[in-house]
């Protein structure tokens, strides 16, 4: 399945390799129709009928440890423009009551950790915010090639760190 969906069903960036594991796996998991059987789990990841902003922002949140920085991570999917105009909306406006619930508070966390940079990504919007509260930047690079949102040009995020000690982010643009 995650060859499927990886591959928007094989129809996209399809290697040699992923149609070798397709063509093995196809007739243990007796796929006999991969468009529908694909159509069926892009449904079911983008549907959040009934569900709280929290329950969707948390539906694929996981946290990671890498030695002693401990991050967030997550991400929604959606399918057309007008659902990710409706869930950013919702996101943002869910956001300040998410991070103060706790332990998921990724700057919190962030600061917890001594950590001066949040880098986070999927939604493919590059943005560069600072936190001024906690000192935290917080960097999104964008995308350089898929899913990027209303037709932008991709981008990804150079992050260096100055001779003061203090990071600094900036967002390039393909079209630049």
């Amino acid at each position: 399945i995650s060859i499927l969906s990886d591959t928007k069903g094989m129809t996209s960036n399809v290697t040699q390799l992923d149609r070798h594991a397709y063509d093995s796996m196809q007739p243990i998991a007796e796929i006999s129709d991969i468009g529908v059987l694909y159509d069926g789990m892009k449904k079911a990841k983008t549907s959040f009928g009934g569900m709280t902003a929290s329950e969707i922002f948390f539906s694929d949140y996981k946290e990671y440890l890498a030695g002693t920085v401990a991050f967030g991570i997550g991400s929604i999917y959606t399918d057309t423009e007008e659902s990710l105009i409706e869930l950013t909306k919702m996101m943002e406006a869910e956001l300040p009551s998410i991070y103060a619930s706790g332990s998921q508070d990724l700057l919190q966390s962030a600061r917890k950790n001594h950590a001066d940079v949040v880098l986070y990504g999927h939604t493919h919007v590059p943005e560069i915010e600072l936190d001024e509260r906690r000192h935290v930047l917080i960097v999104n690079p964008g995308s350089l090639t898929q899913n990027r949102p209303f037709g932008t040009p991709g981008t990804y995020a150079v992050l260096t760190i100055r001779k003061d000690g203090l990071p600094k982010a900036r967002i390039i643009s393909l079209e630049d």
